[in-house]
């Protein structure tokens, strides 16, 4: 079924699914976060989902297997809920114990990810 992953953009209740190569998702999270000033200049939370978004889709390279809704995906292997108001980052690995799993500030994200 492949490597799923979903990215949770809260303020904005959207939520995009990635049905290949999901075990990139932090890094590509991490990345959209960075190339978008990081959490210095961070661009306002609005705009915060549209750049996510586009790192995703670019960097993953494709236009087929990825997702966007405003309800949950079910069954997918690693969760990232991007808080911009909070400025935080969660972080949850399903079905496997991961010791990257828990809350980051967007700073603490980057470093460990990026």
């Amino acid at each position: 079924m492949g490597d799923r992953a979903q990215v949770h953009i809260e303020h904005a209740g959207v939520y995009y699914y990635i049905h290949l190569e999901g075990y990139k998702v932090f890094e590509q999270v991490a990345a959209g976060l960075k190339n978008a000033g990081g959490p210095e200049n961070l661009p306002p939370s609005d705009k915060i989902a549209g750049i996510v978004f586009d790192s995703i889709n670019t960097n993953l390279g494709r236009t087929r297997g990825l997702g966007i809704s405003s309800e949950p995906y079910e069954g997918v292997y690693r969760y990232v809920s991007v808080n911009a108001i909070d400025r935080t980052v969660t972080v949850r690995t399903i079905y496997e114990d991961s010791d990257d799993d828990g809350e980051y500030s967007i700073t603490e994200f980057i470093e460990q990810f990026f």
